[in-house]
């Protein structure tokens, strides 16, 4: 396994790490997995050398938090890294989360976790509402309160990926270097946090984590012609660069290859990226993930035209 360092928060973070969202929720949803086989899953990533893990307490109604913070109880803590994340809006989307339930949510965290702090608070936000200024006066102010008290160590912000594809509330925050670390979807079809964000980051030596490397359509060829599509029909892509069947099939190196495999190796190779979230409860596929971060690098003619066709996209692109 590689190990990156998390910007200027000087973690060593492993090049994958695993999230306890994404489609399957932890084997709450989809193929679903019992306690035991999470256990495993978990001890087996650390085993292959993950040391770094991603949840939420909107992940199951905090089901997730639970049983991460149960798997990794038995392992050192100074050996491994957690991040989870706080709504900085509420939940019926009327205005900011006051700053009484924001601090209430973090020590119900770290109690599902049975930690006695986070290495990494994401503040899951967004710009829609305009409240912009009153999530930092307020939230950010609180954030800080419980770095200060030692339940959190550093600060990071997370985005709706499904509603900003153009990465603005991260811009924001960025622009005004309030936080240590960014959580952002970038994948094969979705370069735009290249332009804005990713430069910030290496400037402003903020850590990167990375969200919707691999989409459901990688694995559902019939789900991503219909994406190709969409994005022909709106004229957002040119219809002469990209054939409709098997639209990225020209990206595998061999027979072998998968899309999947070449999305985790594209989203792992900018430098301004840590690490790349991976979601999958099944060990196999979890290895296989973790080795295509150690296969070859895509062909730079190829990753030109990817970035020819898909570079100047700014909208969010479903599963």
């Amino acid at each position: 396994m590689q190990y990156k360092t998390l910007g200027r928060t000087g973690l060593r973070v492993s090049a994958m790490a695993l999230g306890t969202g994404g489609p399957n929720i932890f084997g709450m949803r989809g193929v679903s997995r019992t306690d035991q086989e999470i256990d495993a899953l978990v001890k087996a990533a650390f085993d292959m050398g993950i040391n770094t893990f991603d949840t939420a307490p909107g992940y199951g109604g905090g089901r997730s938090e639970e049983l991460l913070g149960r798997c990794l109880w038995s392992m050192p803590r100074e050996e491994y890294i957690v991040s989870t994340k706080v709504r900085v809006v509420n939940k019926d989307r009327s205005g900011i989360s006051p700053r009484g339930e924001f601090r209430n949510s973090v020590e119900e965290s770290l109690r599902r976790l049975r930690m006695d702090y986070l290495d990494i608070l994401l503040l899951a936000g967004t710009l829609e509402g305009g409240w912009y200024e009153q999530v930092t006066e307020e939230l950010v102010a609180e954030a800080h309160m419980l770095r200060e008290e030692g339940k959190v160590r550093f600060i990071g912000a997370s985005e709706s990926s499904s509603s900003d594809g153009g990465h603005r509330w991260l811009s924001r925050i960025l622009a005004d270097d309030l936080v240590d670390v960014v959580m952002v979807a970038y994948g094969l079809l979705n370069h735009s946090a290249e332009a804005d964000v990713f430069e910030r980051c290496l400037k402003q030596e903020v850590g990167t984590m990375i969200i919707y490397a691999v989409r459901k359509a990688f694995s559902q060829p019939s789900r991503l012609e219909e994406i190709i599509k969409d994005l022909k029909e709106q004229r957002l892509i040119s219809s002469s660069e990209i054939p409709e069947t098997n639209p990225l099939e020209w990206l595998l190196e061999n027979e072998k290859d998968a899309l999947t495999r070449v999305a985790y190796r594209f989203s792992a190779s900018h430098p301004a990226v840590s690490t790349v979230m991976t979601g999958t409860t099944n060990l196999l596929h979890l290895q296989a993930n973790i080795d295509a971060l150690e296969s070859s690098p895509i062909p730079s003619g190829k990753l030109k035209k990817l970035r020819r066709i898909f570079g100047h996209l700014s909208e969010p692109i479903g599963n």
